[in-house]
């Protein structure tokens, strides 16, 4: 974390780790910020069983940090985030800049969006939970710098925001994405559900059932169910590998390497 920046270093700094550590809650937002479902289930349904708790609370606190830093121009209000919210966030992707636009349109709802790396033995893709201020915040790794990897991930974490703890509650959702492929029957129903909003943000069900992209994969069905849905080819693609279960179909779609550039030179 120092040599990220994320902490002070110091020459003592191991003599110094309570008072290093005691600064960074602070910056959270005091002991009332730590996520407190972490120490009870290792952050939920969907967090890796090997991630390193104290690791996975650290990357949580700087995220808390970092969000009570940043512009957001405005207040959140109960009930932003619903269908037709993440719809239009969905519409987004079209762009190229997408993302950056996804996060400044957040920002003007009162919605953090954080991007910091994950640290050793987290395992995570991201991260819903709020401020001590009552700031809605969405944390990201972009571990997987894929398009269509960031626009489920983003999708799925406002879902819990918007339908889990709506007013904040002081829990915090931590998603390994690759549970997803592995655990979907022993997934809560939040999961599910936070799922099936973000699925359904991204490519609609009465677009996608009727589509022959989902049984003939080819680029012109891609490009042809992406104008229909209004979304970037990336996010077809990644439907259509993850239905099949073949990650090595459609690659040159996924958008790899796509997200960084336009976010990481600003994570904190």
């Amino acid at each position: 974390m120092a040599k990220r920046g994320w902490i002070r270093k110091t020459a003592d700094m191991k003599d110094r780790t309570e008072e290093i550590v005691r600064e960074l809650i602070a910056c959270a937002g005091g002991p009332a910020a730590l996520p407190q479902a972490l120490f009870r289930q290792g952050g939920g349904a969907r967090a890796n069983a090997k991630s390193d708790v104290h690791a996975l609370q650290a990357w949580c606190l700087h995220i808390l940090c970092v969000a009570r830093r940043a512009e957001i121009s405005g207040i959140y209000k109960t009930g932003t985030i619903d269908r037709a919210f993440m719809r239009e966030l969905a519409r987004l992707s079209t762009f190229d800049e997408g993302p950056k636009l996804a996060q400044e349109k957040l920002a003007k709802h009162g919605i953090a969006l954080v991007i910091a790396a994950h640290l050793p033995k987290t395992y995570l893709d991201g991260a819903a939970m709020w401020t001590v201020d009552k700031v809605p915040v969405v944390g990201m790794t972009i571990r997987y710098d894929r398009l269509d990897n960031f626009w489920f991930c983003l999708l799925h974490e406002l879902a819990h925001i918007g339908c889990h703890f709506p007013d904040g509650n002081g829990e915090v959702f931590i998603d390994d994405l690759q549970l997803r492929e592995r655990n979907h029957e022993r997934d809560d129903e939040r999961e599910r559900e936070a799922d099936e909003w973000a699925q359904e943000a991204l490519i609609p069900s009465e677009l996608w059932d009727q589509h022959p992209a989902r049984f003939s994969p080819s680029v012109q069905n891609v490009l042809s169910l992406a104008r229909k849905a209004d979304v970037h080819p990336a996010i077809v693609a990644g439907r259509i590998r993850h239905e099949m279960h073949n990650y090595r179909l459609l690659s040159q779609f996924v958008g790899t390497n796509e997200v960084g550039r336009l976010l990481m030179e600003d994570a904190a």
